[in-house]
């Protein structure tokens, strides 16, 4: 006797499938959250590796780059965070709350509040031109869930009075910065630990963060506190959008490693050489003949 699944069940799994479809960067995804803590009289970033925070480095291998080489920026020195835009497929949505800001107990002082400060201007990696260039002009990334530290009440809303707005948004384009350049990333608990997220949308039309071209995408910032006005060094986020592994891989490795070691000719050297070797055999094998 035969036995068929109910037709109910197809639906339900249908459902399952569509709803949220990872993208190929999405299988293999990295992230590695922000460390925060103090030193002296500013604010320090770093990756975070701490494995009593949740955090560590482990996986990034995945981005195709030497044995225990963190990300770094090859011109700059600056720190590259990597990340990856998650495609909500019923919404449209290019999302991710990635990377985390984290701090450990004591890092930093007891209810000090942090901020971000937005830099620069957004950059793009093209998988048709393998280059780094400033984003297209139509697409900015937005930075949303920073608060405001001190809500401003104004008449925007048209009415006498509006509500105080507690949160703010920062967008990122390749025009440079708009919107609100610095908001609270969080507040430190009372023995001084910190851990939160902010939302990054990835947008061609404001506020509807329904994607860009496929690429990868590169924006700048740096952290400063209420107690602590000299600001950390600036380093980069870099995201991931729709790019399978090898091409995010280049994108990730052409900021990383020391260009001139892809510019070495070792192909035209390679056949120099297995030339001088033909010629000499060559010669060994078929002496000229006497005449």
């Amino acid at each position: 006797m035969s036995v068929s699944i109910k037709p109910i069940v197809w639906p339900s799994l249908l459902l399952a499938a569509v709803f949220f479809i990872p993208s190929t960067q999405a299988l293999a995804s990295f992230h590695q959250d922000i460390e925060v803590s103090r030193v002296s009289s500013s604010i320090q970033a770093g990756f975070c590796s701490r494995p009593e925070l949740g955090c560590d480095i482990a996986g990034v291998e995945s981005l195709g780059l030497p044995p225990n080489t963190l990300p770094t920026d090859f011109e700059t020195g600056k720190d590259i965070y990597v990340t990856a835009f998650t495609h909500f497929v019923f919404s449209g949505q290019h999302a991710t709350d990635n990377p985390g800001f984290q701090s450990a107990a004591g890092a930093l002082a007891g209810n000090e509040v942090v901020f971000y400060q937005a830099l620069g201007v957004m950059e793009f990696w093209n998988p048709a031109t393998g280059a780094w260039n400033i984003a297209p002009d139509n697409v900015q990334i937005r930075l949303a869930g920073g608060r405001l530290l001190d809500p401003v009440i104004d008449q925007s809303c048209g009415r006498l009075i509006c509500p105080p707005k507690t949160e703010g948004s920062t967008n990122y384009s390749g025009k440079g910065v708009s919107g609100a350049e610095s908001l609270i990333v969080g507040s430190a608990a009372a023995n001084g630990l910190l851990h939160t997220h902010l939302n990054w949308f990835l947008e061609t039309n404001p506020g509807t963060a329904n994607g860009g071209p496929a690429g990868a995408y590169l924006v700048e910032m740096s952290l400063f506190s209420d107690q602590r006005p000299t600001p950390s060094d600036p380093f980069f986020i870099l995201f991931n959008n729709q790019l399978p592994n090898h091409q995010f891989q280049a994108a990730v490795s052409s900021r990383v490693l020391d260009p001139s070691l892809s510019e070495v000719p070792i192909p035209a050297a390679f056949f120099l050489m297995a030339s001088a070797f033909g010629l000499f055999f060559s010669w060994r094998l078929f002496p000229r003949s006497i005449l």
